[in-house]
């Protein structure tokens, strides 16, 4: 429930939906801690999540609402995850960088 290091608690029962500006912010401070912990961990600190689930339960969304893209609507060659109505639109693991500290991973739906 807590993650971080103890200067840096991180309690996830504060609110109940975070909305995309709070998980971007949430991933951020989770970042922060890790590179001022005990491994020495620099600013070039990268956390690479990766976004794991059911089939066709919005994984994919999650990453285009963080991304701030539309999957049918690409702008300066920021394009975002493909997604559709059926299960299996992505088959294979993409990589998204959300900024120059993180990054977002799409996998196909896992059974």
């Amino acid at each position: 429930k807590q993650h971080g290091s103890s200067s840096n608690n991180i309690n996830l029962e504060d609110s109940a939906f975070l909305g995309v500006d709070g998980l971007i912010k949430l991933l951020k401070k989770y970042r922060a801690g890790l590179s001022s912990g005990p491994v020495g961990a620099s600013s070039t600190c990268l956390l690479t999540v990766g976004v794991i689930g059911y089939p066709n339960v919005g994984k994919s969304s999650v990453i285009n609402a963080l991304k701030r893209v539309s999957s049918h609507n690409s702008t300066n060659g920021n394009v975002g995850a493909v997604v559709g109505n059926t299960p299996g639109v992505t088959r294979a693991m993409q990589r998204f960088v959300i900024d120059k500290h993180l990054v977002l991973l799409d996998s196909p739906g896992v059974v």
